[in-house]
C-alpha cells in the first residue's frame, strides 16, 4: 500500500521522507513481571512485606490483642 502512494524501499515516512528508516525492533519478555519492572524491584516486595508484618505484630502488642 505505501508502495502505491510512492514510497520505496530504504526512504523514510513523512512529508520530506525524513522518518526512520529501520522496523521497530522488539524484545522477548519472559518473565511475569509488569512492564518496566526489574526483576531487582521483586525482592523489595518480599522486604516491604516483612516490615508491614513487624509493624502489625507491634500495634498487636500494644493493643492488648496476641499474635498469631
Amino acid at each position: 500500500m505505501l508502495e502505491k502512494m510512492g514510497w520505496s524501499k530504504g526512504k523514510g515516512l513523512g512529508a520530506q521522507e525524513q522518518g526512520a528508516t529501520d522496523h521497530i525492533k522488539v524484545q522477548v519478555k519472559n518473565n511475569h513481571l509488569g512492564l518496566g519492572a526489574a526483576i531487582s524491584n521483586e525482592d523489595n516486595w518480599i522486604a516491604h512485606q516483612d516490615d508491614f508484618n513487624q509493624l502489625l505484630a507491634e500495634l498487636n502488642t500494644c493493643h492488648g490483642q496476641e499474635t498469631a
